[in-house]
């Protein structure tokens, strides 16, 4: 079994704080630049990934999918009911109505928010033995590459259909919300099982190949769109190339890094945060929900919303830890 890299749970936790970043409103220019962030933590599930042990389909989707839906139903199921009924004392206008709260169960949009991501991950794991065969069918590093083009091209085309769709209409669902978004965050992933195992020569190509491909849409957009490049939220949602080029791009080069970052970037407390991230990013959503009252500073909304949902996570970790029971420890952590 291959040994626990940190770097990958300290990847893990940059991503989750870019994504807090974004949810307390800073000011564009940072928030096109943070943007790569999704693309990052899919590319991370990929890391992790290209060493899990191979099993039964069957079993693998329903081991992964309660991992990952009962947290996110566990707080929701005490989040939203208590949102609410205080949305009519505190808020001045009513935020969330009933419908609202089953979407957000079903993971959907036009709901509280926040959870589509999980969605991202759940369409992403169903395709995720696929793909791990995929990886290890493919020995040429330059088939690789063509394959991950293809996908790129595939996603271009899926999008010019999917903007033709009635946004409310059920083809549109399937062929965006599942299939465009399924291929798209698909890309980063399979760079992450890609890049975990490569040897070294590789590492460079795929390195070179990012750079070049990112240069070339660069150059595309701007000839397309002009300066400043606004990538979020046009390109995001529904995803785009531009978009998740740009998430590959800054992935890889993270990844390889990876040797280079101090050491101090890598210990037990940013360790403990990327080994904990589901939980923090759900206790993070009703402090940002108010952030925007509490000050006008976005540095000061966003070391109150991280921090805070950090201090409720301890809190509750230490809670956990005391309770005896493989439940709790495997669904109230991680």
């Amino acid at each position: 079994m291959m040994t626990r890299d940190v770097y990958i749970d300290f990847l893990r936790f940059f991503g989750l704080s870019l994504i807090i970043l974004v949810h307390i409103n800073p000011p564009v220019n940072i928030a096109q630049i943070r943007c790569f962030d999704v693309p990052l933590m899919l590319f991370v599930s990929g890391l992790t990934a290209s060493a899990s042990n191979s099993c039964e389909y069957g079993k693998f989707i329903v081991k992964r999918t309660k991992r990952l839906i009962l947290p996110v139903w566990i707080f929701l199921a005490v989040y939203l009911p208590t949102l609410y009924f205080l949305q009519f004392k505190f808020l001045p206008e009513q935020y969330l109505t009933g419908e609202m709260i089953v979407r957000s169960f079903l993971l959907l949009d036009n709901s509280i928010g926040y959870v589509w991501i999980i969605r991202i991950f759940l369409i992403v794991m169903l395709a995720t033995p696929f793909i791990l065969k995929l990886n290890n069918r493919i020995e040429n590093i330059r088939l690789f590459v063509f394959v991950i083009v293809t996908t790129v091209f595939v996603l271009e085309g899926i999008h010019l259909i999917g903007v033709q769709c009635d946004k409310e209409s059920v083809a549109s669902f399937v062929l965006v919300d599942i299939i465009q978004y399924g291929i798209a965050y698909s890309i980063p992933f399979m760079l992450g099982v890609r890049c975990r195992n490569a040897e070294k020569m590789e590492q460079y190509k795929l390195l070179v190949f990012v750079i070049v491909v990112f240069v070339v849409s660069l150059v595309y957009y701007t000839f397309s769109y002009g300066l400043p490049i606004r990538i979020t939220p046009n390109f995001k949602t529904p995803p785009h190339s531009y978009y998740i080029i740009y998430g590959c791009f800054v992935s890889v080069i993270l990844w390889q890094m990876k040797t280079k970052i101090s050491k101090w970037l890598t210990n037990k407390y940013f360790i403990l945060l990327g080994q904990n991230t589901i939980w923090i990013y759900l206790w993070h959503m009703p402090f940002a929900l108010v952030s925007n009252r509490l000050s006008d500073f976005w540095v000061v909304r966003y070391i109150f919303v991280y921090g805070t949902a950090i201090l409720i996570f301890m809190i509750q970790r230490s809670i956990v830890n005391k309770i005896n029971s493989d439940f709790a420890r495997k669904y109230l952590l991680g």
